[in-house]
């Protein structure tokens, strides 16, 4: 099963964008893997901001493939713990689902349409994170995800 994701905008910080192609040279031990962005919007001017929330969402729906399965990220979605993750990849994986593609927002989050359209909406955690530092937990949590369906150590360490 083939893994996505997505972007809203780019990683700005470095130490930040070291840590995602670290993490996902980890989960592509495991699963084919990859990023793209799409560019974020300014959303902070009011007069323009539905129109730039429509071109965000058409960007981001362009580029999600009609068979995948579509998990958001989202402060109000489901919140799962690792084990519950790695069920999450199992189940898909034993049912043939050939890619699934998480996306993460940027700061201003990921429009209605999109979430909409999702399959899951995941929470990493009732808090509020930075959309740059999410992308990290969410790398990390699926390599995590990933090493205990494999039954290696890294969970327990």
């Amino acid at each position: 099963m083939r893994l996505e994701f997505l972007w809203v905008g780019k990683t700005r910080k470095a130490s930040l964008a070291d840590l995602e192609k670290e993490y996902l040279k980890r989960i592509r031990r495991f699963h084919p893997a990859g990023v793209s962005t799409v560019p974020e919007q300014n959303r902070k001017d009011a007069h323009q901001s539905a129109a730039a929330e429509r071109r965000e969402a058409e960007a981001i729906l362009k580029r999600l493939p009609s068979q995948a399965r579509l998990v958001v990220l989202d402060e109000r979605g489901s919140q799962v713990t690792s084990r519950g993750l790695a069920g999450w990849l199992k189940h898909w994986t034993l049912g043939g689902l050939s890619q699934v593609v998480f996306v993460v927002g940027g700061h201003t989050g990921l429009p209605q349409e999109v979430r909409g359209k999702a399959d899951r909406i995941l929470s990493l955690s009732r808090m509020t994170l930075p959309h740059e530092l999410a992308r990290v937990v969410l790398l990390e949590q699926i390599y995590r995800a990933a090493t205990i369906l494999q039954g290696l150590p890294y969970h327990n360490e």
